[in-house]
């Protein structure tokens, strides 16, 4: 990465003697341009009591680039995985996020998309919320308690070809739709967010292979546990008239949204 105020690189040593591998351990070197200062740091990987690597981040690097006041470093482990390091300006590892950060409207927190088995028939979502000023991370999709999965299993009752599911080593209930966020907010001033994450049935055979859901989460951070509510569209749109992920936020709509039943149909 080479901006205006910085410059690093992330590279291995190399090994003659085996130059198909990656040489431990990942070695950073950041300059900061406004003091000509340079900083060096070595990310070593973690080994479990067997010797085997607990986490297989340190694949190959991918990107370098600036997320707020951190540089994230993104290393590749499948086409499906990949690891984050936050490093702080001063070179320091702060966190790893196993997935990708997603776009979205300017926040201290980001939504971290998870990794994923690579050669699954589904992906079912995995997203946290990373907080940028106090390295924390707090995991929301999958929900242990996620109500909304009931009547997204009755809508795929007559869809599901179990025989197909089973022969093909694939999920045939609503936990393992695949499925992604369409649109979501996080609004820092209330510790709330909202996120519309749409689920379909893309490899739960042919007759489920049309099939589309969105659920509407709200997620309320602000306590000592993370609260959640979970919203069929169509209900929640007689229940409030028209709305936006940012006006699901406000404090008004969420004192009315966790009075509410979860998973209104």
């Amino acid at each position: 990465m080479n901006e205006a105020s910085y410059f690093i690189l992330g590279y291995y040593i190399d090994n003659p003697r085996d130059p198909n591998s990656l040489t431990r351990p990942l070695r950073v070197l950041l300059l900061d341009k406004q003091t000509n200062t340079w900083r060096h740091l070595e990310i070593q990987e973690k080994l479990d009591v067997d010797g085997v690597p607990e986490n297989g981040c340190l694949g190959s690097v991918l990107r370098i680039k600036p997320v707020g006041e951190k540089f994230f470093l993104e290393t590749h482990m499948t086409p499906s995985a990949s690891c984050q390091f936050v490093l702080s300006h001063d070179l320091k590892l702060e966190h790893i996020l196993f997935g990708w950060p997603i776009e979205g409207p300017p926040s201290r927190r980001l939504l971290i998309g998870g990794n994923s088995a690579h050669f699954a028939k589904t992906h079912p979502p995995s997203y946290s919320l990373y907080d940028l000023s106090t390295a924390t991370e707090t995991l929301l999709l999958p929900l242990a308690n996620d109500s909304s999965m009931k009547w997204l299993d009755d809508d795929l009752s007559n869809l599901i070809d179990e025989p197909w599911c089973a022969e093909n080593n694939s999920p045939c209930e609503a936990s393992g739709l695949s499925g992604a966020p369409v649109s979501f907010f996080v609004n820092d001033k209330t510790n709330a967010l909202a996120m519309d994450v749409q689920y379909v049935g893309e490899g739960m055979g042919s007759r489920a292979e049309n099939f589309k859901a969105d659920v509407i989460y709200i997620f309320d951070f602000g306590g000592k546990t993370l609260q959640h509510r979970e919203f069929n569209p169509v209900a929640l749109q007689k229940m409030l008239g028209n709305y936006n992920m940012e006006k699901l936020t406000q404090p008004s709509a969420l004192r009315q949204l966790f009075m509410a039943d979860s998973a209104l149909r």
